[in-house]
């Protein structure tokens, strides 16, 4: 939809002047408002900014479709607001869009406006998004593709002239840029406050200090403003405190980059600060860098499929799951019996069996419930969980030792061979598995479901190849077996929480240790994601590799053997050697008796076509091959019945 625009009755006078301007315009402040009360609460920060950086302002004036048509009790009134500027000396001009969502009206126009800054308001008394005519705070500190500012007022707007600063250095960039241009226009004063650890020492104290001191002398010059360093705990708590109503006019803050981790976590200090603040607060934030704008972008996109549980359906999950990761007896018993199970599966290389031990185990759960502890940073829940899962994956692997050592000529079958040889698509089968079983713990009518998660993703058969083989004496096959299970023990924990952020699980923004336990179990679930993929990465190449050379092999064979006349190739075992020397030895059948000069040849010819050094071994079978004779012998005619005989054996019957 194109929108309508409108200019202020001075524009046909302004754009001629723009025009012969030897320079070019610089860029606008774009101004997006729903109604002439929020734009006059802007009109103080607006202005002061508007006349220090000499930019226009471009206000957008958004209306709801069904306000359309309808008489609106401040005809105008948008018009109105920007003659007030251009009484002040601010190039104006009035935008008209129509929309139902606002946040997606305020992104399209700053990709086509391209400003310098974007300036929102924020009526923080109603919640970030209780009414449909405000821009969720959350929403627009996402992702815009310009500078953001947003000032969050409750009450009458103030004359910025008393400016407290409280910007982190690492993203306050535009916060202190933003902050002494309004101490500038309104020649005001400006206080820069630092919040350190509660536990800072007294020389990072003084290096805060110099620092302030720097950064004003570079910006200023002799002019400086007021510098405070504070100690606490809660940064949040402590520029709280010293925004006193009586003292300041407005606060401003620096909102941290988009990262994929703040951004799913929610609850920022800048927001909270917005929040809680007794005077206006401008919250500023940096344009985000290509590579964080398309994730976050992507992040929302997947979001939306997926249903948002609402408070009581999180609370009834996280119950059940924190309930599960406890492990009673009963727990402990059906692991043990799920193991003696596999284990006997395994040694009769039965896979019904062993997919029966599947159903019987209650691992998954558990291991879900540690996807979901990082989630809401519940220590505890983490703790409950790796306990549970150590113990059960103990007692299946006990289990499976004592199998192996017990059970007469056990032996290391096929169904153990193949617990012990992981790739990276168990891996992928393991990610599927846990956001399958995460999904469908979250949604009760999918409960049905959650058999057939624990059959695609095998947490016990691994467990107990690896008894089996440690007790057989196969260190190979316990690194192996092993590997398969911590490869599905962490993808199942990490696609299980990725899954519960989608569904809209959080950890408390309030409680910041729970925040910063959400933060590092995330990065360590990626870590050790990352860790495992790379052995599996390393065995599925070395597996290509031998799929490989064994296909080339049989191809060499097929296309040497069938030169020696009446010689037949069935199998072939491939061993290597050292300098890439391969071993073959073949098991033929042969209609001839072969000579050493045979199988020489034949050697020289697979070397030729292989590449690399063969050593041939062949293991003939001598077969006659028998077929019909040149003459056949004629069937035999049947003789004719006497006549008298035939009638008197028919009178005796």
């Amino acid at each position: 939809m194109r929108p309508v625009t409108s200019t202020t009755p001075d524009d046909a006078a302004a754009a001629p002047r723009a025009e012969s301007g030897a320079r070019k315009a610089p860029a606008p402040l774009l101004v997006p408002v729903v109604s002439a009360e929020q734009a006059r609460s802007l009109l103080p920060v607006l202005r002061g900014l508007a006349r220090a950086r000499g930019a226009p302002v471009r206000l957008v004036a958004v209306e709801r479709p069904s306000q359309r048509g309808a008489r609106k009790p401040e005809e105008g009134w948008a018009e109105a607001v920007a003659a007030e500027l251009m009484q002040d000396g601010v190039d104006t001009t009035v935008e008209h869009r129509v929309g139902h969502n606002l946040a997606g009206i305020v992104r399209e126009a700053a990709g086509e406006v391209d400003p310098q800054l974007l300036l929102l308001a924020w009526r923080r008394g109603h919640g970030p998004s209780a009414t449909a005519d405000e821009v969720a705070l959350r929403d627009v500190l996402i992702d815009v593709p310009c500078d953001l500012a947003v000032l969050s007022i409750d009450g009458e707007a103030r004359t910025p002239r008393r400016v407290l600063l409280a910007a982190e250095e690492e993203h306050g960039a535009l916060a202190l840029d933003l902050a002494f241009a309004l101490s500038d226009d309104y020649d005001g004063h400006l206080t820069m406050l630092s919040v350190l650890d509660a536990d800072a020492t007294t020389d990072e104290v003084s290096a805060a200090h110099d620092a302030s001191r720097t950064e004003v002398e570079e910006r200023r010059g002799a002019r400086t403003p007021e510098a405070r360093v504070v100690r606490s705990d809660r940064a949040d708590r402590a520029i709280l405190q010293e925004a006193d109503p009586d003292d300041f006019d407005l606060l401003v803050v620096g909102a941290p980059p988009d990262g994929i981790i703040h951004r799913i976590a929610l609850g920022t200090v800048p927001e909270r600060v917005a929040r809680n603040a007794r005077l206006p607060v401008l919250v500023a934030k940096r344009r985000p860098t290509g590579a964080r704008s398309w994730l976050g972008r992507g992040w929302d996109r997947v979001a939306r499929t997926f249903p948002q549980l609402d408070e009581a359906e999180k609370a009834e999950v996280y119950r059940d799951l924190r309930r599960s990761a406890r492990g009673g007896t009963d727990f402990y018993v059906m692991m043990a019996l799920a193991g003696l199970i596999a284990a006997l599966g395994l040694l009769l290389a039965s896979p019904a069996v062993v997919i029966g031990a599947m159903l019987v185990a209650p691992l998954m759960l558990p291991t879900v419930s540690l996807g979901l502890g990082v989630v809401h940073g519940d220590v505890r829940v983490l703790q409950l969980s790796a306990m549970t899962l150590f113990r059960g994956a103990l007692s299946a692997l006990l289990v499976g030792v004592v199998a192996g050592a017990l059970v007469p000529g056990a032996e290391v079958t096929s169904e153990v061979t193949a617990r012990t040889q992981p790739s990276l698509l168990d891996l992928g089968v393991a990610l599927g598995g846990g956001a399958a079983g995460a999904y469908a713990t979250a949604r009760p009518s999918l409960s049905a479901s959650l058999p057939g998660v624990a059959i695609a993703v095998a947490l016990v058969p691994p467990l107990a190849a690896g008894g089996i083989a440690l007790a057989l004496g196969s260190p190979s096959e316990v690194g192996g077996a092993g590997l398969l299970f911590v490869t599905n023990l962490i993808a199942i924990a990490a696609a299980a929480g990725i899954v519960f952020l989608l569904l809209g699980f959080r950890p408390e923004p309030l409680r910041a240790s729970r925040v910063q336990v959400f933060g590092r179990g995330f990065v360590a679930l990626l870590l050790l994601t990352i860790a495992v993929a790379i052995p599996l990465g390393a065995l599925t190449a070395g597996s290509v590799r031998e799929a490989s050379l064994d296909a080339d092999v049989r191809a060499a064979l097929d296309a040497t053997f069938p030169a020696v006349p009446g010689l037949a190739w069935n199998e072939v075992s491939v061993d290597r050697l050292e300098d890439r020397a391969l071993a073959l030895t073949v098991e033929a059948e042969s209609t001839e008796t072969l000579s050493p000069e045979v199988v020489l040849a034949l050697e020289v010819d697979l070397s030729q076509r292989l590449e690399r050094p063969v050593r041939l071994v062949v293991r003939v079978v001598q077969v006659s091959i028998l077929g019909p004779l040149e003459q056949t012998t004629p069937a035999p005619e049947p003789e004719e019945p006497e006549e008298g005989g035939a009638a008197g054996a028919g009178a005796g019957r």
